[in-house]
């Protein structure tokens, strides 16, 4: 149906060519919706069509301006119809952007009561807070199972929004810290309080990466030598992991050869972990040093079993 199609029988054939031109939509929907809001009558009963600083002449008798209205109306309800199924098919989504701004250039004094006169200089602005760019803060949660890295089950610990929503929450792992959450995972805190030794997410975190570990230890090959915790000390700083002697638990036996050894460590002394390492010679003579074969990397190494 062509925009013009509703039009009254009433108009003139010149009101009809009017509405056909390039305006016509606009024109002619105005001009029936209004219910004729823009028809200027005249003293000799022939209304003019008021647009654009124009009089256009439409010629209505007045026996027919009834049913003129009447035309006028079923096309507005068609077009509310139309309009309304239109946004129903529309996806529109809730969005939270504000963005402060302030006058580059302030605008000129004028008299009080008055408004400003503004130059085009005047429309320039500069952001001065954009509230949707600012970081968001973390949140606390409380975990209901063990989570590498974050923490145990019954601590409550803060972690990022992004991690809470996509993997934490969904999977059970973790809740919100409510009273309800609370009250129900009381006999886990509890038992957390009354253990000395246990470890933090980040002892756990060692205690995995210690137990993949396979250490070098060099050794002199000019003079005689016996193992001790020094040796082991220093072989662990130089792959970058300090450890205090007393933390460091060597074989029964003395090792006085090169070969392979199985070295405790404890943690927090609450779990000991063992650890591999690889004794070889050095000398003097850089040109007599010589790694063993099919030496095992450093890290990420099968654990040792117990």
């Amino acid at each position: 149906m062509t925009p013009h199609a509703q039009i009254p029988a009433a108009f003139s054939s010149r009101t009809r060519l009017f509405c056909q031109s390039k305006n016509a939509p606009f024109c002619t929907w105005r001009l029936i919706i209004n219910g004729f809001n823009n028809l200027r009558r005249s003293s000799s009963n022939c209304y003019f069509y008021h647009y654009k600083r124009r009089f256009y002449p439409v010629q209505l008798k007045p026996q027919t301006m009834q049913s003129a209205l009447i035309a006028s109306r079923r096309a507005s309800a068609s077009l509310l119809e139309a309009a309304s199924a239109c946004v129903s098919c529309l996806h529109l989504t809730q969005t939270r952007n504000t963005v402060i701004v302030e006058r580059k250039y302030p605008v000129n004094l004028h008299n009080k009561g008055s408004h400003p006169r503004l130059k085009a200089k005047n429309y320039i602005y500069k952001v001065v807070d954009y509230k949707n760019s600012r970081p968001v803060p973390n949140i606390d949660c409380l975990l209901t199972d063990y989570v590498e890295g974050i923490g145990v089950a019954g601590e409550i610990v803060n972690v990022k929004r992004r991690l809470f929503r996509n993997r934490l929450y969904p999977a059970g792992l973790a809740v919100y810290p409510t009273e309800e959450a609370l009250e129900d995972m009381a006999e886990i805190r509890e038992a957390m309080k009354a253990e000395d030794n246990r470890l933090s997410q980040y002892a756990k975190m060692t205690v995995r990466q210690l137990a993949g570990l396979h250490m070098r230890i060099p050794m002199s090959g000019d003079n005689l030598w016996v193992l001790n915790k020094t040796h082991i000390r220093v072989a662990l700083r130089k792959m970058g992991v300090e450890v205090k002697e007393d933390c460091i638990t060597l074989p029964t036996e003395p090792v006085t050869e090169p070969q392979e050894v199985e070295i405790g460590l404890s943690i927090n002394n609450a779990v000991d972990v063992k650890v591999r390492g690889t004794i070889y010679h050095i000398f003097k003579d850089r040109s007599r040093n010589v790694l063993p074969e099919n030496l095992p990397k450093v890290w990420k190494n099968p654990p040792v079993d117990n």
